[in-house]
């Protein structure tokens, strides 16, 4: 977010880099079972959310250390809100909001209000965007 920074995955871990010098700052030894699907800077930078198949955790960037693990199945993709230390989560038949300061979901999406037979049918969630603002997320099918 401060374009000092970069982030990547190889496998199971995930690195942080000086975006200028190439050099690796930090490695993330993710604990994680499968493959990190998706990653992403959150709370303005401070930490790195990574996600595999059926596992969150919250990563500080300043020490390596991880914050907060929860089990999430099915992510596959991450959006950080700017500023914020709200995320998306969007799964294959849910999309979710996560507070990363406290590791707490407080929002779920999965229309089957709207539309039961989504959840029933072959139908998944393909793409997901957040407003400008952070107070309208939008996710789209095929």
């Amino acid at each position: 977010p401060d374009g000092l920074r970069i982030a990547s995955v190889v496998d199971r871990n995930a690195f942080v880099w000086n975006a200028t010098s190439g050099a690796r700052l930090i490695m993330l030894l993710s604990g994680h079972r499968g493959w990190i699907r998706a990653m992403a800077f959150v709370d303005g930078g401070s930490k790195v959310l990574t996600v595999s198949q059926w596992r969150m955790s919250i990563w500080d960037v300043r020490n390596g250390h991880r914050r907060t693990v929860r089990p999430i199945p099915n992510v596959k993709v991450v959006l950080a809100m700017p500023r914020s230390p709200r995320c998306i989560l969007l799964g294959a038949k849910a999309v979710s909001a996560w507070n990363t300061e406290s590791g707490c979901k407080f929002g779920d999406f999965d229309g089957s209000e709207e539309h039961p037979e989504f959840l029933e049918g072959t139908e998944e969630f393909q793409r997901v965007a957040i407003s400008p603002g952070g107070d309208v997320v939008a996710a789209c099918t095929g």
